[in-house]
């Protein structure tokens, strides 16, 4: 807002009651708060609580949505104050807000992604890379578990930005680089993006040893080979499926090697190769009934 309507709208906040300031404050942090929120983030009690907020909608700053929670009647009104918290008192706010709504977890799964991509918000703003890293794969995979793979991808894709910036960061979320990739990518693909899930593999790829786990390479290899198919490059796929399969180990711990089988009968026949295809396929169907 220009500096003058910005002005004006700060005289507005400070003609409310010191309680109610607070109140506002924290709903400028939280864009849209309930009162157990308010409270638990000011720390003032029912009685002034209540009155503040009763301040703030007679003054017409703050207004209740259908479900009761408190936000801001203009959105320049919330970015004006929000503008004006000192740094340490917005990443106070913001720290308080994610401690809050962690412990709102568990509850019904139809909020857990909201929740938790708030709480993995909350804490990147708040400046603990640590706990955002962690909160935001938490999103992550609760997006996930709800199909709303577009999202969880997003958020897997801010958790590879944040993973340099945590020490320890494979500790803290009992998976490696190569993993979070893997997951990436899988969930890219998931939406149909899949130039960007075969970055993210040949990202994996580059970082894992291919003598020191070959199955897990032999399996991202599969999976790389799924992506460039469906990029209309099968002569690349039908070699990449074939890489893939020389390096799978006799045992076969990830059990790769008869989808893989299954895979490049499928692809050598889409191509004409019928010959080659059937081979494939009656190698992969001995596996699979053994």
């Amino acid at each position: 807002a220009p500096q003058s309507l910005r002005d004006a709208f700060l005289v507005r906040i400070e003609r409310l009651s010191p309680a109610a300031q607070h109140a506002a404050r924290a709903v400028a942090v939280g864009r849209t708060l309930d009162e157990a929120a308010i409270a638990a983030v000011t720390e003032l009690n029912r009685d002034p609580l209540q009155s503040a907020l009763r301040d703030a909608l007679a003054e017409q700053i703050l207004v209740t949505d259908p479900e009761g929670r408190f936000g801001f009647r203009h959105a320049l009104l919330r970015e004006a104050l929000y503008d004006d918290l000192l740094p340490g008192e917005r990443s106070d706010l913001h720290l308080a807000l994610a401690r809050h709504l962690e412990e709102q977890l568990g509850g019904e799964p139809d909020h857990e992604l909201e929740l938790t991509s708030a709480i993995a918000g909350h804490y990147a703003s708040a400046g603990d890379q640590p706990a955002a890293l962690r909160s935001t794969m938490r999103a992550s995979l609760a997006a996930a578990h709800g199909l709303a793979y577009g999202e969880a991808a997003d958020l897997a894709e801010r958790a590879l930005e944040l993973w340099p910036r945590v020490d320890e960061a494979e500790a803290l979320l009992g998976i490696d680089h190569v993993e979070l990739l893997s997951r990436a990518a899988q969930n890219h693909s998931l939406t149909s993006d899949r130039a960007r899930a075969e970055v993210l593999l040949q990202s994996a790829l580059a970082e894992l040893d291919a003598d020191a786990e070959p199955a897990r390479y032999a399996a991202l290899l599969a999976r790389l080979s799924r992506s460039v198919w469906s990029l209309n490059r099968g002569a690349e796929a039908v070699e990449i499926g074939e890489r893939a399969l020389a390096l799978i180990p006799v045992d076969d711990p990830l059990g790769t090697r008869p989808l893989l089988r299954a895979w490049l009968s499928r692809m050598r026949f889409l191509r004409g190769r019928f010959r080659e295809a059937a081979a494939d396929a009656e190698v992969a169907l001995q596996a699979a009934v053994q």
